[in-house]
């Protein structure tokens, strides 16, 4: 909550702040300790200030504590303090400096709107015929603003400013050109994410609108339910039809649409409303929150108004490369059916070789010098890394001892192409290997007695003659580099690892749910054959302004390859989150997040790194349905297919069909669409959280349907069900809800099976024929989302126990460790997987 101001201006406000002359006697003459507590006293005011809203007393303790800090500082004493004490005292004088020139900044913006707002209300001034006092003016609030259409900048900001407990609205700029942008202070009250028009076309839905947008922004997208309101502005007014509604075909309705009918998952509190006269009327009531749109070449990098292009390019200038220029069109091999890649027991089998394997991406890539590969030794701090592991000279691979042991292929996969060996059936290991290295025969809960090798240098296969134009032999340098710069900054806490898989994750501050969500995923069917060190230069998609040219694939298969390797128990992720807080800034704050974002956002990286579709066609998913859903099924994977495709899709995206039936002259609408991450609302059973999430809906009121045939809205009966199903299902529980401006955690327990059968919630015309899941990992959360705490619980993929993950601790449990009240995310795979 914002405090009103209680002063016409900053002069006013500055003029309060000046010691009298009684003051700076008492000041002059206190010791260097009382100086110094008494700024530690005013600086804590600040700061509660500062949160409470209160800009002016903000601004005052922080100026008075620069007033002292300043004062002390040119005391005669000061210099004999102990050097802490001296520290601190700058340390504060710093801080409190950067934070009142920041908060003079927004107090020369409020006085100015107040001066602005209180020049318009003397035109409404009323007059009382006897008394000729001045009328109340009534202040508008967000709930008047729900059910209309429109709404003007200043009752917004009026509405939001007058509202108890805070609202918060979200401005969605569709604009074709941004010359001028919007830039409000108050973040906590208005943010503003930008949609372009080119966008937005017929058939649009939500999801495919976030697909197309930067993955930094589907944060802020897929965050609709937490606003008040959605806001909607054109450039100018936008279209209406004769009925006084948005036109028929018109991309504000399109919008709209995509928002709120064709976004189940995300779907706002509120139908979206347009604001009148767009960007011009707000520049026109508003012009102190009107900025000149800065060109992306002059933004700083670490700005909050970088493009995610100009974060991703600095982040890949690290490695001395410019991606843009270096990635070219290139012919890749075809994404192997899933099902393709299992064998007899894949539970059984392993992940990791022991050798460089051999890739062929089908190009043949010019000689390119690869930084040598790292011998990880678990007593060597990052910090003792040379430099030369860098250096342009041919890898020196770890030596290994295979006296009469098996070489190791591809294990528990077929492989993606000709140029990796193939299995022989016919000598089948009789027990797991690992990473080249045999198992005793024990029973599943022994631990493994041996260690597997350090994570290898990828290799290229250079024997194959290009079919098609060649990437630039320095991306893949680059990405090598990027690679082996995970391995060498993870630090070992000593000694080896007696379970390859079972790596304990250290608490950075506040990232247990980072940890939670790694450890499921580390252990999920089929996603550390494709990142890892021997196949992701292979998977490597073409670069686009939607990805990092690789670099989120290759961070991940590094931490991948070292949790598999075999030679630590607990590790720092600390480059992988650096990294990662680069791609994504809204996860750079040190604050607890949902697990469940962090997964979709990393996910979407990893797809878009390995997304092999450089210039997606625009996807209408729209059909008529009836007797003809199959063959338009067919149709939408085809399409799809041109759309996006990558091994992330391949293993998690389940495919939906949503059915629209008007009840009037019951015109029928289907359309198709992909989740990775299927949120269920909490109910008693997982049964019942399908059931409530399958259940067909009526829509009326502001929900109704604008139906094709009538031309007008229409109220509609709307059915949702699974069309086709992934190897791998994850299942969201979603337990936070924002109420009066925070976040509520609903902690009534979900039971759950070991097994799914998800037939009852399939479309009766889907081909899918796999229809059962099993459990193979839970996040769990426990505690409120700001000071909660994420473990996870997940079955090893090689021995098949059960390992409760707790940051760095890492302790093997039974079946009956599971908390209905505390599992947030479900991890289940198909029975054969």
């Amino acid at each position: 909550m914002v405090v009103a101001l209680q002063h016409a201006d900053l002069t006013s406000l500055n003029k309060t702040i000046e010691f009298d002359k009684t003051t700076m006697e008492k000041l002059n003459k206190s010791n260097c300790d009382q100086c110094l507590d008494r700024i530690k006293i005013l600086n804590t005011k600040a700061i509660e200030a500062q949160k409470e809203g209160n800009d002016e007393n903000a601004y005052f303790f922080y100026m008075r504590t620069c007033e002292i800090a300043m004062l002390l500082s040119r005391k005669d004493r000061f210099k004999n303090m102990p050097p802490t004490k001296q520290k601190l005292a700058h340390e504060i004088l710093r801080r409190s400096i950067e934070n009142a020139n920041q908060i003079q900044e927004t107090l020369k913006n409020r006085y100015e709107a107040k001066e602005q707002e209180r020049q318009a209300n003397l035109v409404h001034k009323v007059t009382n015929e006897t008394s000729h006092a001045t009328a109340p003016i009534k202040q508008p609030s967000v709930s008047e603003f729900i059910k209309q259409t429109k709404i003007s900048p200043r009752d917004l900001i009026r509405s939001l400013q007058n509202t108890e407990p805070a609202k918060s609205a979200l401005i969605v700029d569709f604009r074709e050109k941004r010359d001028s942008i919007i830039q409000y202070t108050r973040k906590n009250f208005i943010t503003v994410v930008n949609v372009p028009a080119s966008f937005i076309h017929k058939g649009l839905i939500f999801n495919n609108l976030c697909q197309q947008m930067p993955i930094n922004d589907r944060t802020i997208l897929c965050q609709l339910a937490k606003y008040d309101l959605i806001v909607l502005m054109e450039e100018n007014d936008p279209l209406y039809g004769k009925n006084g509604d948005l036109e028929m075909g018109s991309k504000a309705l399109i919008l709209t649409e995509a928002l709120y009918t064709y976004n189940p998952a995300y779907k706002p509190k509120h139908r979206p409303i347009v604001m009148e006269g767009g960007f011009r009327n707000w520049q026109r009531q508003y012009p102190v929150y009107t900025t000149e749109a800065v060109k992306e070449e002059e933004l700083d990098p670490d700005s909050q108004a970088a493009s995610f292009e100009i974060r991703i390019a600095k982040l890949q200038a690290n490695y001395g490369i410019d991606f843009r220029e270096a990635m070219g069109p290139v012919s890749y091999p075809s994404i192997p059916d899933l099902d393709s890649l299992l064998i007899d027991k894949p539970k059984e089998v392993p992940y990791r070789t022991a050798t460089p394997s051999t890739i062929s991406s089908g190009i043949d890539l010019p000689k390119v010098k690869y930084p040598p590969a790292l011998d990880l030794n678990p007593r060597q701090s990052r910090r003792d890394v040379p430099q030369e592991i860098f250096d342009e000279q041919k890898p020196q691979l770890p030596a290994l001892t295979r006296d009469n042991k098996p070489t190791f292929e591809i294990g528990d996969y077929r492989p993606i192409d000709k140029g990796i060996p193939q299995i022989d059936r016919s000598t089948k290991p009789a027990v797991p290997v690992l990473g080249g290295n045999r198992f005793e025969d024990r029973p599943p809960s022994a631990p493994i007695t041996s260690v597997p090798c350090a994570p290898t240098t990828p290799q290229l296969d250079r024997t194959k003659k290009p079919t098609g134009p060649q990437r630039d032999p320095r991306m893949e340098g680059a990405l090598i580099k990027a690679y082996q710069t995970t391995i060498s900054r993870l630090e070992a806490s000593g000694g080896r690892n007696e379970n390859p898989g079972q790596v304990g994750l250290y608490n950075l501050g506040n990232t247990c749910f980072v940890s939670a969500t790694l450890q499921c995923l580390f252990q999920t069917p089929f996603l550390n054959h494709f990142f890892c060190g021997a196949n992701f230069l292979s998977c490597i998609g073409p670069h686009t302004k939607l990805n990092t040219g690789g670099l989120m694939a290759a961070v991940y298969s590094g931490l991948s390859d070292v949790v598999w390797g075999g030679r630590v128990k607990q590790i720092r992720p600390e480059y992988f989150l650096k990294v990662f807080s680069q791609i994504n800034p809204y996860f750079s704050d040190g604050s607890q997040h949902d697990a469940q974002e962090f997964m979709i956002n990393l996910l979407d990286a990893l797809h878009e790194d390995t997304n092999r579709v450089a210039k997606p066609i625009p996807l209408d998913t729209n059909y008529t349905g009836g007797q003809k859903i199959v063959a338009e099924s067919e149709d939408y994977i085809q399409r799809y297919k041109k759309y996006a495709e990558s091994p992330i899709s391949n293993i998690f995206d389940t495919h939906r069909v949503y059915e629209l039936s008007c009840r009037t002259c019951e015109r029928t609408s289907v359309t198709f669409e992909k989740w990775r991450m299927l949120s269920l609302e909490v109910r008693s059973r997982l049964e019942d959280c399908f059931g409530a999430h399958f259940c067909d809906e009526r829509l009326e009121g502001e929900e109704m349907w604008e139906c094709p045939s009538c031309k007008c809205k229409r109220s509609a009966i709307r059915k949702a069900r699974i069309w086709s199903l992934p190897p791998v299902l994850i299942i969201h529980l979603m337990r936070f809800s924002m109420t009066d401006g925070g976040y509520v955690k609903n902690a009534d327990p979900v039971y759950f099976e070991r097994t799914l059968d998800v037939s009852p919630w399939l479309h009766p015309s889907s081909p899918q024929k796999k229809k059962r899941y099993v459990l193979y990992g839970v996040t769990n959360h426990r505690g409120s989302l700001n000071s909660g705490h994420y473990t996870a619980i997940t079955q090893h993929r090689i021995d098949q126990s059960w390992v409760r993950y707790d940051d760095e601790s890492a302790t093997r449990v039974s079946t009956n460790a599971f908390d209905a009240s505390a599992a947030f995310i479900l991890f289940y795979k198909k029975e054969d997987v």
